[in-house]
């Protein structure tokens, strides 16, 4: 199926949203490890993202929010999450630096995320 521009924009835009909530609950998720809220919002934001990805054919997306809901779905010790947080958080700045946009406490500066925060 194609997409036309305005649909495909539409698409890009709420993976970059959904990416940004995931990258600010990793952050929040490293100080508070138990928190189930979380966690469940990120997988849900995973799941939305996998779904837009397939539409933009996007392989590599989706991927990375696959293997983030298998990350964080079921852990036995949500301690288990905060070895991934580091690894997840690297790869939705990635994904963000992409989109030429960054989270909220970050700009963008040769196509990087740096924190504003001093």
């Amino acid at each position: 199926m194609n997409l036309d521009k305005k649909h495909s924009k539409a698409f890009k835009e709420e993976c970059h949203v959904l990416s940004s909530t995931i990258v600010n609950n990793l952050q929040n998720l490293a100080k508070t490890p138990s928190d189930e809220r979380l966690i469940s919002k990120m997988i849900q934001s995973a799941d939305t993202i996998m779904g837009s990805s397939q539409f933009l054919k996007n392989r590599d997306l989706e991927q990375m929010s696959r293997l983030t809901m298998t990350a964080f779905k079921n852990l036995k010790n949500n301690e288990e999450a905060i070895d991934n947080i580091d690894l997840f958080s690297k790869v939705y700045f990635e994904i963000m630096q992409s989109f030429k946009k960054c989270p909220y406490g970050y700009n963008l500066e040769n196509d990087s995320c740096t924190s504003n925060r001093n």
